[in-house]
């Protein structure tokens, strides 16, 4: 018996049975490069079927070159192609081949077209309905006038067509996110005075309701249709809840679409970082609940099983749409049904999934983008007894160590502190990071599982490790800072780094403090701005970027700077700190060369980690020794999970072959 039993109970939408509740949301995975679903595509879109999903949404398939004018930099399915058939109905055979439903979803971006050009030339001007430049190109677009409508009309019938022909078991109308169909929808889009805008609910909705009787006439009355809609837009003059619920009312009237899958915000804030709870858009779907019979699909930070079942048993929605937690764990919904294992859960950081340009990755699934070659599914065995040793008990050691025992090696963990989760304990330190917890108790979890011999408060040493013989050693012992900056020596004013003020002896600063980030702008420097404001600290932050948090995600950065504010921080930017003298800091400014004090009663620094490998050194050349993650060379949490994966597989493959390996 399932552990969620409405979770996991069978649905129909229009004709199509669905055997569980848990969907997969659309998601661009940029593995299309060509514009056609090739092996990358095939493979991702499988190994999560596998998974025991109930249905999946494909990722928006673009319906005309005009929403591909400049090239395809993001790698997303051109579905107008015929060519292109041949792909969509190996992936759907693919699908079906688990006992999973799919539904094609399309669109057209409208205004919102990338911005690689082709040659450096634009081929055609972007499209949309009014003459308004988005905020995410640097030029502004046509406004479509009746032949651009009636054209665009009939692409989304071609390419609905296409699908249906490629075996899709149902539709989906990508109405959300302001692109074409949302920037119709939307009055913060949507300025024309014709029977298109004029205002009125009924006119923003006329592309929308001809683009659905379009695919109705080509495709006929057997396949489901749903339509994506963002329930609130969340920009001054967009679409609001009570537009949404009037937009629900319309289409369920229309008597040809069968499900509603909802959303919120626009591009760039649609994807919700941590800073959101799971399941926020509850209220929202129960108001659309409200004003509609149609099936309703809720998308928006689900990743919990026991969120995604309350929100089936309180009636709000009739399925939940997954996106991110499936890239991290394609197995959730078998995990989450049989609850046999431990669900690799998702951060909700967005750094790899969303930054990625080359493929979608994640940082801690490091088979996701790469199912070609590596799968979740993959049962690694070494057929050679071989013991090794694991130096290090973060997330890049615990990765190899228990990867390592479930392929057959004999795996001993040494860990100098008390418990296990190395820097995943500092980052969960930080407001909204405390789910990194999570992510350590499930490495953790693996770990035990799977029989490896953890040690402990016990510092390893090169004759510790001699003495337990191992064929190999994987050496994941981090980072840590290097030497302060010649300006900190002496100074009146207390300094420390960020790696003091995260750990577990922070101390407490006074009430203004001067936070220098090194030009990294990542989340080491945030967060301690984050750990610094939620403790009553006004930060004066000093970066030599023109912006904070550079390198952040950008759906985390207005939700940071929202947080930062209400804490009154006051920003430096394009400066540099030039002496820190008693209770002030002297900065200067890098474009003018301007100097000024800034008040402070601590100052914090971030300070370049540097690899600890002294271990390394003292081994020697006699036994085969392995960086992984900050060991190797600091950087993010992704790369220590990759660096597991990889000197593991390597490990494995070289105990058959007796090979010695070296791994990048």
């Amino acid at each position: 018996m399932s552990n969620y039993p409405n979770l996991f109970s069978p649905f129909t939408v229009g004709r199509t049975v669905i055997k569980n509740r848990v969907a997969m949301n659309p998601m661009g995975t940029r593995l299309c490069p060509d514009g056609t679903v090739n092996e990358a595509e095939l493979a991702w879109s499988e190994e999560r079927a596998r998974g025991g999903l109930g249905l999946m949404i494909s990722g928006g398939a673009l319906v005309h070159p005009t929403s591909n004018s400049r090239g395809n930099p993001v790698g997303l399915v051109e579905g107008w192609r015929e060519e292109g058939l041949e792909g969509q109905r190996r992936r759907v055979e693919a699908v079906h081949r688990h006992g999973c439903k799919i539904f094609g979803q399309f669109l057209h971006l409208g205004r919102d077209v990338g911005t690689g050009a082709v040659g450096g030339l634009i081929e055609s001007p972007t499209l949309a309905p009014s003459a308004l430049r988005s905020g995410t190109t640097e030029w502004g677009p046509k406004a479509m006038d009746l032949a651009d409508i009636k054209m665009i009309v009939a692409a989304f019938g071609t390419t609905a067509l296409l699908f249906r022909e490629a075996g899709m078991d149902g539709l989906e109308i990508h109405g959300a996110h302001n692109y074409l169909v949302g920037q119709f929808l939307s009055p913060y889009s949507n300025h024309r005075d014709d029977a298109y805008g004029a205002g009125s609910i009924e006119s923003r909705m006329r592309f929308l309701t001809e683009v659905i009787g379009e695919v109705r006439e080509r495709v006929g009355d057997e396949i489901a249709l749903g339509v994506r809609l963002s329930m609130v837009e969340g920009v001054r003059g967009g679409i609001s809840l009570a537009d949404t619920q009037r937009f629900a009312e319309r289409l369920e009237a229309l008597g040809s679409v069968d499900y509603l899958h909802l959303t919120m915000g626009v591009r760039g804030t649609y994807v919700k970082d941590n800073s959101y709870d799971q399941g926020f858009a509850r209220p929202e779907v129960r108001a659309v609940r409200a004003a509609t019979g149609l099936p309703l699909i809720q998308a928006g930070r689900i990743t919990s099983p026991e969120v995604a079942e309350s929100l089936i048993a309180d009636g709000v929605a009739d399925l939940v749409g997954l996106g991110r937690a499936l890239i991290a764990d394609p197995q959730w919904p078998e995990k989450a049904e049989h609850g046999d294992a431990p669900i690799r859960p998702c951060l909700a950081i967005g750094q790899d999934c969303r930054l990625s340009q080359a493929g979608v990755t994640c940082a801690v699934n490091a088979a996701a983008g790469r199912e070609t070659t590596w799968s979740v599914y993959d049962v690694l065995s070494a057929p050679k007894p071989m013991s090794l040793v694991v130096v290090g008990g973060g997330p890049g050691g615990l990765e190899a160590a228990w990867l390592a025992a479930e392929a057959g090696l004999e795996v001993v963990l040494i860990e100098q502190d008390e418990r296990l989760g190395g820097q995943l304990l500092r980052a969960a330190r930080t407001p909204l990071r405390e789910n990194w917890l999570d992510y350590a108790e499930y490495l953790e979890t693996r770990v035990r599982r799977s029989g490896v011999e953890v040690r402990l408060g016990q510092a390893a040493d090169a004759a510790a490790i001699t003495a337990i013989g191992p064929g190999a050693v994987i050496l994941a012992t981090g980072a840590a800072p290097g030497a302060l900056p010649a300006l900190a020596h002496g100074a009146a004013t207390p300094v420390l780094t960020t790696w003091d003020l995260l750990g577990p002896n922070s101390p407490d600063l006074p009430g203004s403090v001067v936070l220098v980030d090194d030009g990294t702008g990542f989340w080491e420097v945030c967060g301690a701005a984050d750990f610094l404001a939620a403790r009553g600290v006004r930060v004066e932050f000093v970066t030599p970027n023109a912006v904070i948090g550079r390198s952040i995600p950008h759906e985390s950065v207005l939700p940071l700077h929202r947080r930062l504010s209400a804490a009154g921080a006051r920003y430096h930017t394009l400066t540099e700190v030039a002496e820190i003298g008693a209770d002030a800091v002297v900065v200067t400014g890098i474009v003018d060369g301007a100097e000024r004090k800034v008040k402070a009663g601590a100052v914090v620094l971030q300070v370049p980690n540097e690899p600890s490998t002294a271990l390394a050194a003292e081994l020697g050349e006699g036994l085969p020794v392995h960086l992984v993650g900050d060991a190797l060379s600091p950087r993010r949490l992704s790369y220590a999970t990759l660096d597991a994966h990889r000197v593991v597989r390597e490990l494995v493959t070289a105990s058959t072959t007796g090979e010695r390996i070296t791994v990048p």
